[in-house]
């Protein structure tokens, strides 16, 4: 903890962690490799959930509750407040809200382009909660070596994220590439195992606060502030108030989780969000692009393509992990209860790490001035641009609020979410970092993760898991400059209680040493400045080794290192239903029984469409629904065309459709997968509890089917390179939902 950290707290303010010495974001299995900080960090967050604690303005009920319900003011932040700082804007054009504006409460800022930036902040203010309460609890061990111990530790800190394409699973003989996909262990287990101040010598079991969040029953406005009540907010579709918890994946219990099911769902659609996350980063986009889904047609250029954004990608994750089945549906899935899910900070946390990949990429684009999304505290008609103040997120104390500008280098709130190389002339270590640790993911990739990802990650030695004494935690230990900050990455390695070695379910196979933050995903061990644009770096070295650039996965299909990718554009209308809904993507026959979807064998992935219903008091909301307002994303079917194009596998078989002749896929040339995809490419649409929507009951609903040649990767050009966009609309033209011929997308 620090000084400056606590006193925000007490200001109401975000400074972060220690700005002065910004340490390393820890993907979670990681950061699962150090016992003290995953001690702390699993005591803190169940002292910042505590029902009897719900009315600091810190705790954890108060922030998850900015994200949405239950639609009050944070800390006396008002839509006046708002007016009065974008008025205050240098330049800005004075506004104000309608005289018969309702004012409903709601921050939150989607399909906007302040989505990421808005949520770096509000990701701080959930780290800087953590921390702060971690270092109350390091002082209540005993003095001495066990209370340094655990100081130490506060200071290792920074929030972990999720990185949902990093394998959790050893592949076994014969089962499919996917299965290595799974939840984190320590966001999946229901008990951890704990040491606490008053008896560190013991490990006490203790429930997990990783896995659910119970709402306080003490606060009652949920029931008598109208039109919000448990039972009918949602159609029954989340648990009702009796529930008091967040739940993931529901099924047949509407108030439990179902972690099999949520595991089957991961199985299912993280090969199509692997595919996203490569495109991200290799399609060059403009910031507006990247940021976010909102999109209107342009009457200039009506058949420019969409493509997908960060946004989208997140809200991919939020419906996965809150699509249930059997009319359930989860936490996760509705934008005015998701955070407070636990998960949701660590898939932010990620969100966060993938915006500083972009700025890494591409240093000169960031936000600009675009007609903003009315808020609570944005007026209908504000352009809204780097400057615009990002309420209610506090930098000193009174109304002084931080804007996109203000953390473009989010060092300056005391953390690092890439120990890696970023220079303003030479982009290409972070180009063959990409390519090392996602290609292998990616739509042209081979789907066998390399050896040196280092994953899935040995976790026998995490206590809060095995309950076991273990005295051989690895902390990350970091050794690499971070420049401005006045002092290296130092996190020292921790002396352990010297207990006899406990007999773990999974023994490691050598001794366990010290991770180097160059061994941490996510991290490079060489790093130079990050700097907005105006001063260039000197030229860095690309690092050393890296995975080999190979594409005999690929023998047939490759011509002269170009190969034909092909593409499902989405579009339809955001609020096309009430609350979130899934827009499944099938290659081939699959079963009609919407429940099965998510996980159907032949699913070539789900764009989940991230919404509040109706009865939510989202001002945001309301307004994009009046306003029609389109959702866009991308759907890759490369890699779900390759294997027919191997197996030469007959679609639909032989005996299917009524004795209707399938096809096989000869190439990925046009004249064949044209009418391999005129035959079996299939779309359904569904809420998030898997109650099917049909497909003229949602509206604008449009898929389009494009092809791209491509040039693979190789050493000089680690993310390959796209060409023109060829749309092939005789794919879908004529069929429910997709786009006829003489249509513009």
């Amino acid at each position: 903890m620090t000084a400056s950290s606590q006193s925000a707290g007490k200001a109401g303010a975000v400074y972060g962690t220690d700005s002065a010495n910004p340490r390393l974001r820890l993907e979670i299995d990681d950061f699962a490799q150090d016992n003290e900080v995953v001690n702390l960090f699993l005591l803190a967050l169940t002292e910042l959930m505590r029902s009897d604690n719900y009315t600091d303005r810190f705790s954890w009920f108060q922030i998850a509750g900015i994200h949405g319900m239950p639609f009050v003011e944070w800390d006396g932040i008002s839509s006046a407040t708002g007016v009065e700082q974008i008025n205050d804007v240098p330049g800005a054009k004075k506004t104000h809200f309608a005289p018969n504006d309702t004012h409903q409460e709601g921050y939150c800022s989607h399909s906007s382009i302040l989505f990421p930036t808005w949520h770096r902040g509000y990701q701080s203010m959930i780290e800087q909660s953590v921390f702060n309460k971690m270092g109350d609890l390091a002082l209540l061990y005993p003095a001495g070596a066990e209370q340094q111990k655990y100081l130490a530790a506060v200071q290792r800190f920074r929030y972990p994220y999720w990185d949902p394409i990093m394998p959790r699973q050893v592949r076994k003989a014969g089962a499919p590439w996917n299965s290595i996909f799974d939840i984190p262990a320590l966001l999946k287990a229901q008990t951890v195992y704990l040491r606490i101040p008053s008896d560190p010598t013991k490990l006490i079991p203790t429930q997990n606060p990783l896995y659910q969040y119970d709402f306080p029953s003490a606060y009652t406005k949920w029931d008598d502030q109208p039109p919000f009540q448990w039972a009918t907010e949602t159609g029954g579709r989340i648990p009702k108030r009796g529930a008091n918890s967040t739940i993931r994946c529901p099924s047949g219990n509407p108030q439990v989780t179902d972690n099999q099911n949520l595991t089957a769902s991961l199985v299912s659609q993280t090969p199509a969000l692997g595919e996203k996350f490569w495109n991200l980063f290799a399609i060059p986009k403009n910031y507006d692009e990247f940021s976010n889904t909102n999109w209107a047609p342009n009457p200039q250029n009506p058949e420019l393509k969409p493509q997908n954004s960060l946004e989208g990608w997140h809200n991919d994750i939020h419906n996965i992990v809150g699509s249930g089945s059997n009319g359930l549906s989860g936490h996760m899935g509705w934008p005015q209860y998701a955070g407070f899910d636990p998960i949701f900070w660590m898939h932010h946390c990620n969100v966060d790490r993938s915006l500083a990949i972009y700025q890494g990429l591409q240093p000169h684009e960031w936000v600009t001035p675009h007609p903003g999304q009315e808020t609570f505290v944005i007026p209908q008609g504000t352009v809204e641009q780097s400057n615009t103040p990002l309420l209610p997120i506090r930098k000193a104390a009174g109304n002084v609020f931080w804007n996109s500008d203000g953390y473009r280098d989010w060092r300056v709130l005391g953390y690092q979410t890439l120990n890696s190389l970023y220079n303003l002339t030479n982009p290409q270590p972070l180009k063959q970092w990409l390519y090392d640790t996602y290609y292998w993911a990616s739509k042209t990739g081979s789907k066998i993760p390399p050896a040196s990802l280092g994953y899935p990650k040995d976790l026998s030695r995490t206590e809060a898991l095995t309950g076991k004494s273990n005295s051989s935690s690895v902390p990350i230990v970091g050794s690499g400059p971070i420049v401005g900050s006045g002092a290296p990455i130092s996190h020292k390695q921790v002396q352990h209680d010297q207990a006899p070695p406990a007999s773990n379910p999974t023994p490691p196979t050598q001794p366990a040493q010290p991770v180097q933050a160059s061994q941490a995903h996510g991290a490079q061990a060489a790093q130079v400045p990050l700097q907005n644009p105006g001063g260039a770096q000197p030229p860095a070295q690309p690092p050393h080794g890296g995975v080999a650039f190979d594409s005999s996965h690929l023998s047939g299909l490759v011509k002269q290192g170009k190969i034909r990718i092909w593409t499902a554009n989405i579009r339809v209308k955001k609020f096309a239903v009430d609350g979130s809904f899934n827009i499944h993507i099938f290659l081939g026959n699959f079963n009609q029984d919407p429940n099965t979807w998510i996980d159907e064998k032949n699913s070539v992935g789900v764009d989940g469409i991230f919404a509040n219903n109706k009865t939510a008091k989202c001002a945001n909301c309301d307004k994009q629904r009046l306003e029609g307002i389109y959702d866009v994303d991308v759907m890759p079917l490369t890699a779900a065309l390759i294997p027919y194009y191997k197996s030469g596998e007959i679609v639909p078989p032989p005996g299917e459709d009524g004795g209707v002749p399938g096809l096989a896929l000869g190439s990925l040339e046009p004249e064949h997968v044209i009418p391999f995809l005129q035959r079996n490419l299939h779309w359904r649409v569904t809420d998030i509890g898997a109650n099917e929507i049909p497909r003229e009951k949602v509206s604008d609903l449009a898929i389009m089917v494009s092809s791209t040649i491509m040039d693979l990767p190789t050493p000089e050009n680690p993310l390959g390179h796209h060409g023109p966009t060829t749309v092939h609309v005789e794919i879908t033209d004529s069929r429910q939902g997709g786009l006829d011929r003489g249509d513009h997308f």
